[in-house]
């Protein structure tokens, strides 16, 4: 019995002529069978003859005779095929030799205009597939190609089309005795119901026959065939009939060996690794196969049934041709795609390459490093995870206290840093809060210069010759000074613009109107306002510029503003004078991974990083004066977030896995956890570690002796200190955080894992990957356009990685040049066990000059 087929699939057979009675009317048909002769000119009705094929044929031999039939739900426009044999009595040179033609309507008589109609006739051994499609000015466009015939022999031919697609995306093919020798592509389509059938006449030039018969006329609803085959041997069965039911299981059964073929040359074409459409169309295709496998073996189980009903079987197996048709037009359509690329693939190892958009297609260009923040370059992770790093806090911290006479009453703020490639030499500019007076939140501010030779031992030089210290005075007139953000700029002609700076303070006789401006200096102790000042809508607290060489601009982080909330803002400048209007990038309190703490993003501190833009946000969490529990005691604290950008405008936070997208950030998640585990600098143990209360980056940090120091500052207290009884003034002190190169963001496997890039296009002949293979390992392999490993650069010639090191060069067996890789589109798989992966890159390291 037939217990998972569907039954209610009507079979494929639309139309069947055997003509083996004295009529030529259609023998199946799932619309009108009758045959009629062309209603002008007294034409006749033909008759069928002896000497056919099997049995008899339609006869077009005769002057008068002609035959049509009734196109109504007989061929279906959108996808079909129609077959026939047949055979040319008489000819003589030049003579026109009509073969099939649907015509919706015919243009005789009446001189009717066409919608849609194809026809199929010789000219000679020329021959023509005739188009009429509403996608034409001229409504017809035709096909011709020799085909060689031979008068008074019997030939096949099948014509099939799929139109499904619609204009300019249809196809058709022409077979002669089996062999394909017309392939139309990317067409116009057919469409609509009804129209002639015109047997071996036009729908014009009546005068013009086959000369000759037709045998085994058949129509159908699927595409037969898509490559050569064996015509058939025997006459077709008539549908619903326990003989069509054994042939359609043979058919069947033919087809899904070919599809297992079919199969075998995608994979050949596109390799085992096959993605996008190669990969979707070869999943779907070996499904097909193994569930015809199972139908097959039910339906021949039911066929030898004793009360077998014929017309499900027929149906049942009309269903199951028609899955493996339509799996084969996938396979056949990616496969000639495939093909064609493969043929540009296998030339593209050559040393001098042509590359433009049509070759890149959907790949991304790299250029320069690759880090894994997000999923811009990642198809596929397998047994891998992304992970936030933390930086190693340095064990001398603090590396700096207030523990000069004039530092004392205060705490240490934000900061500026710079390690100066001219002079080699760390430098800080530090603001320093002094209390001042009884009450609660009185301070006063102070700029501090320090420098270091190493980064960890520190000097405070006395630069203020009047007051004895190591104070750098703010810009005249520069009130409530505070704020600032510090930069040295070698990219400015003017040596007395050589550093930068942006600033808070307020006016001459209003202590409350605070304002934003900017100043310059040649040394980074002596400095100039600008006049133009105020300049920037104002915030109060750090402002973070620096340079942007991608924009060539001046890029500002500062608060959101007016009025002053804790939210951060981007401004943009040609000059240092002119700024944009604010941008907000991170709103106060926006997002759910800032509501379980009631967090803030206080201020931003941004480094450009290998063409990434990487945010340092000082969250300020849970702000209160109230007493804090001892089970909330995150409240009134800070601690270090990381958020990164592409293009320096729009940014996303970095959580423990790495990016938090936008739509992942409106998500139901335990938002707590996530919060949790996101913190890049965390404070220290409460009451036991110098800086158990605050943390704040400076700006920005440096990159250095192959690491990334970011100095902050700690503070032994929360932020409204005084009214939580922690010390007036609170511990503080200057600290440093170590992170590997590019170590912000990894790629690790705790056994055996890989990681899939998506379609890339690199420049340069040498793979580095920055990794940590120690007791495991890490090897590469590159993939081509269609999914194939190419040979050289697979998994198994990879010399695995097996230790720590910032700088891999990966190689394989016949070295580390990738010039072969270069210019095209290639997918890396990095298989990895026991390791952590940071970065890779491609670089130019080899010498490729030609005497």
């Amino acid at each position: 019995m037939l217990t998972c087929l569907p039954l209610n699939v009507e079979a494929k057979d639309l139309f069947l002529v055997h003509a083996d009675g004295p009529n030529v009317h259609a023998d199946y048909a799932a619309g009108n069978r009758q045959a009629s002769p062309i209603p002008t000119n007294s034409y006749t009705l033909t008759k069928t003859t002896e000497n056919a094929k099997w049995g008899r044929a339609i006869s077009l031999v005769r002057g008068n005779d002609r035959c049509t039939y009734d196109g109504t739900d007989n061929l279906n426009s959108a996808k079909g095929t129609v077959d026939f044999w047949f055979r040319i009595q008489s000819h003589e040179e030049g003579d026109y030799h009509p073969l099939f033609g649907w015509y919706r309507p015919p243009q005789q008589p009446g001189a009717e205009t066409r919608l849609s109609a194809f026809e199929l006739y010789y000219q000679n051994d020329v021959f023509t597939f005739g188009l009429y499609t509403s996608d034409h000015t001229d409504k017809y466009k035709g096909y011709s190609v020799k085909a060689a015939w031979t008068k008074d022999q019997w030939h096949h031919l099948e014509f099939n089309w799929d139109c499904t697609n619609g204009n300019g995306e249809s196809f058709y093919n022409a077979f002669l005795d089996g062999k394909n020798f017309l392939s139309i592509e990317n067409a116009g389509a057919l469409n609509g119901n009804g129209g002639k059938l015109h047997v071996g006449v036009w729908d014009y030039a009546f005068f013009h026959t086959l000369r000759g018969q037709i045998d085994e006329l058949r129509i159908t609803d699927q595409i037969e065939h898509l490559r050569d085959f064996t015509p058939p041997d025997t006459a077709y069965a008539l549908p619903f009939t326990l003989a069509r039911a054994k042939q359609s299981l043979e058919v069947a059964l033919e087809r899904q060996i070919k599809l297992r073929g079919d199969i075998d040359l995608l994979l050949q074409l596109s390799g085992e690794q096959a993605s996008g459409k190669a990969g979707s169309v070869l999943r779907t295709s070996v499904d097909t196969a193994k569930n015809a496998k199972i139908k097959l073996a039910e339906l021949q189980k039911s066929l030898s049934d004793k009360d077998s009903n014929p017309k499900a079987l027929c149906t049942a197996a009309d269903s199951l041709i028609g899955e493996i048709n339509t799996a084969r037009i996938s396979m056949f359509r990616i496969s000639e795609e495939a093909r064609k690329i493969a043929e540009i693939e296998d030339r593209r190892s050559m040393l001098f390459k042509a590359i433009n958009e049509e070759l890149i297609a959907d790949a991304t260009i790299i250029d320069g490093k690759q880090l894994f923040f997000d999923d811009l370059l990642i198809q596929d992770l397998s047994g891998v995870t992304r992970k936030l790093n933390q930086p190693v806090k340095h064990p001398n911290n603090p590396l700096v206290i207030p523990d000069l006479p004039w530092e004392k009453e205060g705490f240490y703020a934000n900061g500026s840093v710079i390690y100066d490639e001219q002079e080699k030499i760390f430098k800080v500019w530090l603001h320093i809060w002094e209390f001042v007076g009884d009450e609660l939140a009185s301070t006063r501010g102070h700029g501090l210069y320090m420098t270091s030779i190493d980064g960890i031992n520190w000097k405070k030089p006395i630069i203020n010759k009047d007051e004895n210290n190591n104070h750098y005075m703010p810009p005249s007139g520069a009130l409530s000074f505070s704020g600032q953000g510090i930069i040295k700029d070698i990219h400015d002609p003017d040596p007395a613009r050589r550093y930068k700076m942006i600033y808070t303070s307020t006016p001459p006789g209003k202590p409350h109107a605070y304002e934003t401006g900017v100043a310059y200096s040649p040394d980074g102790i002596h400095w100039t306002a600008e006049p133009a000042n105020p300049v920037i809508p104002f915030g109060d607290t750090q402002a973070a510029p620096f340079w942007d060489s991608k924009r060539q601009s001046y890029l500002g982080f500062v608060r959101t503003g007016p009025p002053n909330v804790r939210g951060i803002a981007r401004i943009e400048s040609k000059d240092f004078i002119h700024w944009s209007p604010k941008l907000t990038i991170f709103p106060a309190g926006g997002t759910n991974l800032d509501r379980p703490f009631r967090s803030l993003p206080y201020g931003m501190k941004v480094m450009s990083y290998h063409g990434y833009y990487i945010s340092f946000l000082n969250m300020y969490h849970w702000e209160t004066i109230s007493p804090i529990p001892d089970d909330m005691l995150f409240q009134d604290k800070t601690n270090v977030y990381l958020g990164y950008s592409r293009n320096g405008i729009t940014w996303n936070r970095v959580g423990p896995g790495g990016e938090i997208t936008q739509q992942e950030m409106q998500q139901d998640r335990d938002w707590r956890k996530i919060s949790n585990d996101s913190v890049f600098i965390p404070y220290g143990e409460h009451k036991k570690e110098w800086d158990w209360g605050q943390v704040y980056a400076y700006h920005a940090p440096v990159v250095h002796d192959d690491k990334i120091w970011i100095y902050y500052t700690g503070l032994a207290s929360r932020h409204w200190s005084n009214y939580h009884g922690d010390d007036r003034p609170p511990k503080t002190g200057m600290g440093l955080a170590t992170l590997r190169l590019d170590g912000f963001v990894s790629v690790d496997a705790n056994a055996d894992g890989w990681l899939l890039t998506k379609p890339i296009v690199a420049i340069g002949d040498t793979l580095v990957l920055n990794a940590d293979a120690e007791g495991g390992s890490i090897r590469v392999e590159a993939i081509d356009a269609l999914g194939r490993v190419i040979p050289e650069f697979s998994r198994a010639s990879c010399i695995p990685i097996t230790s720590d090191g910032l700088r891999h060069i990966v190689k394989w067996k016949q070295g580390a040049d990738c010039n072969a890789l270069q210019g095209r589109p290639i997918q890396l798989k990095i298989y990895m066990d026991k390791a952590k992966l940071y970065s890779m890159e491609f670089k130019t390291t080899q010498n490729h000059y030609i005497p």
